[in-house]
Order: structure tokens, then C-alpha cells, then sequence
């Protein structure tokens, strides 16, 4: 395959990759979408590097070296997202507390890897590019140089045909003049060489014009090439810088992982330690309290016996009363009998002795009465 189609195809196959893998946060996924994602991303690496590698034996214009460091650099993305791949599939939760932590922590390393494979992506992307503007200054050469030659070739070819011309003419002079016919007198041909020299000379002029002109826009076009390739020397030295620290700063945030993970499990098991001290002293607290029960259900029984001892003490003396109340009541009803005959006798004399005193006072009366009708 043509060096321009494998640089254009490898430009387009970059350029889809930066947007798929970027268009999905891998932070946010679980482990089990972070396996997938890294898998397909993992096969489209795989893919540029033979790539890459079929375009290093067809380009002369690019040190060896550098395709080297750029492959080198691929063989450790690809081990390491490999390596992480087949780590994340093998792992399994060892407790809810650490699954729950450990998911705080992946999305990190998630994001960490992401952020590695964009940045070799976007660094191949600019090796590319630059390849393509070598091959593009190169192709450029070839065309000035098939242009120049094209238009003096054109040229010659022109000028022969005005020689055949002229040499067709002269033949025809010659004829005329052997034969002896009438024909265009010396100084007439002489007028129509010069016109035709003349116009030979403004048509070199005016193509000599037009090579200057092209020759001028040419440079002016390698210029901006090669402007345009320091420009991209320069970003590829604060590319390579940036990769650097972000290469330090992953390994970094890899050992604060470490470090939270190695914290996550000494607390995990400080809790579990307080775990079991909470249940020994729940059972503790069981245990007394199963015994305080026991203890007020003794004394509870102990003080329900001596309520119903008193209760039964209480019945007998209720008894009492009542029987003893009963004879009070059959002697209060005698008592009120007698005081009921009494009443009446009461009453009944308290009447006699009205009725006697009346009797005494007619009498009385009767004598009065009787005294004053005999005076």
C-alpha cells in the first residue's frame, strides 16, 4: 500500500479512536464496562501499531529511531493495559466494606489509564502528522521538478512544430520557384519569420513569467512547511514533557492507591476487631440482663406469695367483719323496732293525755258557764 494511504488511513483511524475513547468517561464505569472499554481500545492499539510498523519499512524520511520510541511506547501501554485488564478480571470483592471502598478508588485508575491512551494517541497523531508533511514537501520537490520539465518539453515540442512549419514553407518556396509559380516574394517571408519570432518570444516571456511566479509560491509554501514542522517539533516536546508528568503523577496517585488500600484494610480490620468487641459486650449485656430478669422474677414471686399470704390474712378479717356486721345489723333492726313500739306508745299516751286535758278544760268551761247563769 501506497505510503500517503496508510498515512491518510492511519490519521482517519486515529482521529475516530481519540473520539470514541474520549465520548466515554471510563471513570465512571464499573469494572466489569472498564474490562470491556479497555479490551476494545486494547484491540484498536494493537491496530495502529501494526500500522505503525508497516509505514517504518516504507519511510525513509523519519529516523528509525524514532519509530522505535514510539513503538516502545506502545508496547508498554498495551502490557500495562493488559496487565490491568486481566487484574480486573480476576479480582473479586474479599467484603462489602472494601468492594464499596475499592469502588471509590478504581474510578481513578480508570480515568488514569484513559487519560494514557489519549495521550498516545494524540502523540501518534503528531508523529503522523508530521510524516505527512515530510511526504508532502517530498511530493511537492517531485512536482516542481515534473513541472519544470513538462513545460520544456512543451517548449521544444513547440519549437519543432514552428520549424516544420518553416521547413514546410521553404520547401514550398523552393517548389515554386523550380516550377515557376507565383508565390510570396523573399521580403514577405521574411516579414512572417519575424512575427512568428516575435510571437515565439512574448510566448517564452510570459511562460518564463509564469515559472518565476510558481517558483516563488513554491518556496513561499516550503517556508510555511517548515515553519509548520518546528511548530510541531516544539509541540512535541511539551507533549513528551507533559507525558512525562503525567506518567509521575500516575505513578504517584498508584502509590496513594496503595497506601488507601493498605489504610482501607487496617481500618477494615480495626472494625472488625470493634466488631466482635461489640458483640462479646452485647452478649455480656445480654447475658446480665437475662440474669437481672431472673433475679426481679425471684423477687417478684417472693412479693407476689407475701401479697397473697396478706391478701388470704385479709379475707379471713373481711369475713370477720362481716359476720360480725350481719349480728350488728339483726340487733340495729331489733333496736328499731323497739324504737318504733316505743315511738307509738309514745304517741299514743301523748294522745290520751291531750284527749284528758281537753276533757278537763270542756269541763272547766262547762262549770264557768254554768256559774254565770245562775247569778
Amino acid at each position: 500500500m501506497p505510503r500517503a494511504r496508510l498515512v491518510e488511513r492511519c490519521l482517519q483511524r486515529l482521529s475516530y479512536l481519540q473520539v470514541k475513547i474520549r465520548d466515554i468517561n471510563w471513570a465512571e464505569l464499573s469494572r466489569h464496562g472498564f474490562v470491556k472499554e479497555a479490551s476494545n481500545a486494547l484491540q484498536d492499539l494493537l491496530e495502529v501499531e501494526s500500522t505503525l510498523k508497516e509505514l517504518k519499512k516504507e519511510t525513509k524520511e523519519i529516523k528509525s529511531r524514532e519509530f522505535d520510541e514510539l513503538l516502545g511506547e506502545y508496547k508498554r501501554t498495551l502490557s500495562l493495559l493488559q496487565k490491568n485488564i486481566e487484574f480486573e478480571e480476576k479480582k473479586e470483592p474479599k467484603g462489602r466494606l472494601i468492594h464499596e471502598l475499592e469502588a471509590e478508588e478504581n474510578p481513578e485508575l480508570f480515568a488514569s489509564l484513559q487519560q494514557k491512551v489519549l495521550s498516545l494517541l494524540l502523540r501518534t497523531r503528531f508523529f503522523i502528522e508530521r510524516l505527512n508533511i515530510l511526504l508532502s514537501k517530498e511530493k511537492a520537490r517531485l512536482l516542481e521538478k515534473g513541472e519544470e520539465q513538462e513545460q520544456l518539453l512543451e517548449l521544444l515540442h513547440q519549437k519543432e512544430k514552428e520549424l516544420q512549419e518553416l521547413k514546410q514553407k521553404y520547401n514550398e518556396v523552393r517548389k515554386s520557384v523550380f516550377f515557376g509559380m507565383e508565390e510570396a516574394s523573399a521580403a514577405d517571408l521574411e516579414e512572417e519569420l519575424t512575427k512568428a519570432r516575435l510571437a515565439l518570444e512574448r510566448e517564452k516571456k510570459k511562460l518564463e513569467d509564469m515559472f518565476a511566479d510558481y517558483r516563488a509560491k513554491i518556496a513561499s509554501l516550503q517556508a510555511d512547511f517548515m515553519s509548520l514542522a518546528d511548530r510541531l517539533e516544539e509541540l512535541q516536546r511539551y507533549f513528551d514533557s507533559f507525558c512525562e508528568k503525567s506518567s509521575e503523577l500516575t505513578l504517584l496517585l498508584k502509590k496513594e492507591r496503595d497506601f488507601a488500600k493498605k489504610l482501607v484494610l487496617d481500618m477494615e480490620a480495626e472494625v472488625l476487631e470493634l466488631r466482635n468487641t461489640y458483640s462479646r459486650e452485647l452478649l455480656n449485656l445480654e447475658e446480665a440482663k437475662l440474669e437481672a430478669r431472673k433475679d426481679a422474677e425471684r423477687e417478684l414471686m417472693q412479693r407476689i406469695r407475701k401479697l397473697e399470704d396478706e391478701l388470704l390474712a385479709k379475707e379471713e378479717l373481711l369475713k370477720h367483719f362481716r359476720d360480725l356486721a350481719k349480728s350488728k345489723d339483726s340487733e340495729a333492726r331489733e333496736l328499731e323496732e323497739r324504737i318504733a313500739f316505743l315511738n307509738a306508745a309514745m304517741r299514743a299516751h301523748e294522745a290520751e293525755h291531750v284527749k284528758r286535758k281537753a276533757e278537763k278544760t270542756r269541763k272547766a268551761k262547762n262549770m264557768t258557764a254554768k256559774k254565770k247563769r245562775k247569778r
